[in-house]
Formats: structure tokens, sequence, C-alpha cells
């Protein structure tokens, strides 16, 4: 696993009285390892970089979200452990404007519009279709219950022979962008069990009623089921119970650094568990080196082909119970070979999680790790091959590979790499004290003062204050004191450390 912070701040201790940085520098993002994508995904994710120049590790992001949509609904995969778990990816890009994110949104789901397209055009006819059978349905079921001096025994048979209500065709709609998760769950019932969460704008998602300080404890118990394969059970007023098996959701969110702090920093999700469910990657930005080249001629090719290859999985009839739409994947496994390389990652990853150990810091995400490079792995195999049914020592060697990328990346952006809301303000607020030049502040002088207003309130500013004194970037005045030019005694009041580095 790649380090997290500069050796400066591993191998140093802060001198007594010298201040110690309240966000630790992070260790760039690692290199993608687009090779362990296999050929034809590693062959459209260097395609959409050619294209639009934009970061590897949103284009492998964009890739991989898509190809998990498309399998997912066609295999389970068994672990050597027994348990049987989807081939579903959770996958969440940070990048902030202009990255080209909706770019690579498109290029990466264009089968999955194009199938949206056909499915809307065959939707009135299927539903004009159904409108007659259901009416004749309830024609025949009036009929059989009519009559007089039918026994109970004659108005069972004939209703018998009325058939099952008919089913309503299936919304037209493989992915969503918006919405709760109340209304994800609805859709099941509705749609397709096979379903994507895709934005190129997940901070609309994030931002949401779903993830209210409310909700978002619900929504994320909710999508964490979802990810596991658990059957979606909801239970309403009146005592109207739903009750969906075999339903599949892969997720893909592209978020700008604002809300992957307030996601990744989150103390409930982290508690509940969704955390450890998502791939995240945080690329560097390629912006400022993007100069005009045409692309290479044979981009357009490789794009056609991963195109048509999802097409084709997205048109083809899923593996389900027709009456209940219940998925019915193939349940693929292990080589023996590829069985002895994930015992020892999972052996390895345990060592790692002893205290002091590498993963420590992500011990939920971590304890996840084989599990997600089952699930890459898995992926990986039926794109390149649909009749495959064991995972190959090569397809989870790449699993892997992948699982540590994400695993460093989660170090960066889970662990330590992204700071809370209250770091975040003890660092604006001495940056303003020291723009200003104060060598004394009172704390009434902030809360009248202080930019941005945000850090007024006084819960606020109390914590960014505390913060600051406990890594002595201010030092409380017993006594209390005076600013300079203010005749007014402070009885908070707070010098400032001249030795504030840079």
């Amino acid at each position: 696993m790649s380090g997290r912070f500069d050796d400066e701040y591993q191998q140093s201790e802060p001198a007594p009285g010298q201040p110690i940085p309240i966000t630790p520098r992070i260790a760039d993002a690692g290199e993608y390892p687009l090779q362990a994508l296999g050929p034809k995904l590693e062959a459209a994710a260097l395609a959409m970089i050619d294209k639009t120049q934009a970061p590897a590790g949103i284009a492998a992001n964009s890739v991989l979200a898509a190809a998990a949509l498309a399998v997912q609904p066609y295999i389970d995969i068994q672990l050597p452990t027994g348990e049987v778990v989807p081939s579903s990816l959770f996958m969440i890009t940070v990048a902030e404007s202009g990255e080209r994110k909706s770019s690579l949104d498109k290029l990466a789901l264009r089968a999955v519009r194009q199938r949206e397209s056909e499915m809307r055009e065959d939707y009135a006819l299927l539903h004009h279709r159904y409108s007659i059978d259901k009416a004749a349905y309830e024609g025949a079921r009036k009929k059989a219950t009519s009559g007089t001096n039918k026994s109970r025994q004659q108005i069972a048979e004939d209703l018998e022979r009325c058939g099952a209500e008919p089913m309503a065709p299936m919304q037209p709609l493989i992915v969503s962008d918006e919405g709760t998760l109340q209304g994800l769950q609805k859709l099941y019932a509705d749609a397709s069990p096979s379903l994507g969460l895709f934005s190129d704008e997940g901070g609309q998602w994030l931002g949401g009623h779903s993830m209210s300080e409310e909700n978002r404890g619900q929504t994320g118990a909710g999508l964490s089921k979802l990810w596991d394969g658990s059957p979606i059970k909801r239970v309403r007023a009146g005592d109207i119970t739903t009750f969906l098996p075999g339903r599949r959701l892969s997720l893909h969110l592209m978020i700008q650094g604002s809300f992957a702090k307030k996601l990744f920093g989150d103390p409930v999700l982290k508690s509940q568990g969704l955390l450890s469910r998502l791939l995240i990657c945080q690329p560097r930005s390629t912006k400022g080196g993007r100069f005009w080249r045409d692309p290479d001629a044979n981009s357009d090719l490789e794009l056609d082909k991963y195109s048509a290859r999802i097409y084709k999985l997205l048109s083809e009839p899923m593996p389900m119970n027709p009456e209940t739409r219940e998925l019915r994947p193939t349940v693929i496994g292990f080589t023996p070979e590829a069985r002895a390389m994930w015992i020892a990652f999972v052996d390895a990853v345990e060592s790692d999680l002893a205290p002091d150990g590498k993963l420590e810091e992500i011990s939920g995400f971590a304890a996840k790790l084989p599990e997600h490079a089952a699930r890459i792995a898995a992926v990986i195999t039926f794109i390149m091959d649909r009749t495959a049914t064991m995972i190959s020592d090569r397809a989870l060697a790449n699993g892997i590979i992948l699982a540590k990328f994400y695993a460093d990346e989660a170090l960066r952006v889970i662990g330590i790499g992204t700071a809370d809301e209250d770091t975040e303000n003890a660092s604006t607020l001495i940056a303003w004290i020291k723009s200003k030049g104060l060598r004394v502040v009172g704390k009434r002088f902030l809360s009248l003062n202080a930019q941005p207003r945000s850090l007024r309130p006084a819960p606020v500013l109390t914590r960014a204050i505390d913060m600051l004194v406990e890594h002595r970037h201010l030092h409380k005045m017993p006594e209390g004191g005076k600013m300079a030019g203010d005749p007014k005694h402070y009885r908070d009041a707070y010098t400032v450390n001249s030795d504030d580095e840079q």
C-alpha cells in the first residue's frame, strides 16, 4: 500500500510550542493500473482517455461500473467461504468541475441510453396489450364471482380458470440518476430487476432528501443491503408489504471534493457500513496539459466494440422468474489455483488489519477487500468470456491488483485523506486571523468579525478555537487580554503563535 503522508509528517514530531499541522499533507494519487482491467475493458478506457484527455481513474471507473451493470443479472459468485454474493460494484469518483466527467459518463453509458430508447419505443405497444389483458382479466373475475346459486367450490373453479393477474410491462429504465432510496426500491417493483444508480453530478443525489441528516442512516443501510444482494423488504401504512428478492444494483456517482468530504467524514455512514462497500478513486487532475490533438483513429472503433458488448448484455433476456422478476444468476466459483490465491490474499489482508498495520485506518473497507477483488474479477471474467463458469487465477490476480489500488485510494481519501468540517473550519479561521496580522485575538471579536460568516455561530467557533489551541496555533491567555488598537478587554483571549508554518 502507498504511504498516506509525506515523510516529513511520518518521521518528525513538532518541537515544544511549535504548531502542529491541522491538515496533514496527503500523498498524491497513484497511477490507475489500467492493464488489470483486462484487454477489452482496458482498450475501452484507453479510447476514452484518448478522446477526452481526462484522468485515467475517471475513465476506468466509468468503464468498470458500466460493465458491472451489464454483468450483474447474469452471474453471482460463490466465495471459498461458501457465501454467494452478487457481481455488482459500487463506485465513487471524486473530481472537480472541468475534469470531463460528463463526457466520460456519456461514452461509458452509450449502450445503456441506446437500449433505454428502444425500450421506450416498445413500452407503448406492450402497455396497450397489457391494458387489454388486464381489462379482460378483471371482466373474467367479475363474471366468475357473479351469478346466483353458485357454490364456493364453483366460484373457486371459475376464478382458477381466470388465470394469474397479468403483470404490467417493465418501465423502460435501466439507470436512474436522482430520487430517493424509497423511490429506487419502488422502481424495482415496476422496472427491471437489474438497475444502476449512475450520475455525473452525484452531489445532487447525495445532497438530496435521501442523504439528509434524518434519512442518511436508513439510506446507507438500504444501499448496503442492495450491494449484499438482500431482498428488498418494505412495510408501509396499512400493512402493505413489499418483498422483492433477486434484485441487483450497481452504482457510480461522480462527486466533487466538497461532497466527498461530507460523505467520507460522515460518522453515521462509517458505522453503518456503506463506506466499506464503495470503490473510491480521486485521480490527479489533467487540467493544464490537455492541449489540442486529434484522437487516434482506432479509439472510436474500440468504443464501438465496448458499447456493442454492453448493449448485447443489456438486450438479451435476463435469467429470471417471469412471474416475480426475481433474478436467477448463474453462480460461478474459483479454479483451484484462484481459490488458493484468494485465501492467501485474505490472510495478507488480515495481517494488515493488526494494530499499526497498513489497513488499520480503513478496517471496515479492508475486511471486504477480498470480496471486492472477487467481484471485480468476476466482471472482468464475464466480459472476456460469457461462457466461463470459473474465475481463473489470472482474472483474480487482476481483481487483487485493482482491489489494492482502491485500498490505497481509501487510505488517502477515507482513512485520513479527507478533513472533517471542524478541521476545515479551524484551518479557515487561523488563515483569516493571520491574514489580518493579528497577534492577539478575542473570541467575542471573532464571533462578530470572522470570515466567512459560517465560522461565527458559537458551537462552530468554539470547536474551531479548541482545535487551534490543541494544535498550538492559539494559546489561551489565563487572564484574558486586549487586541492591538482595541481598548476592550476580552475575557476569552488568545495569542497567535508567531512560529506557525506556512
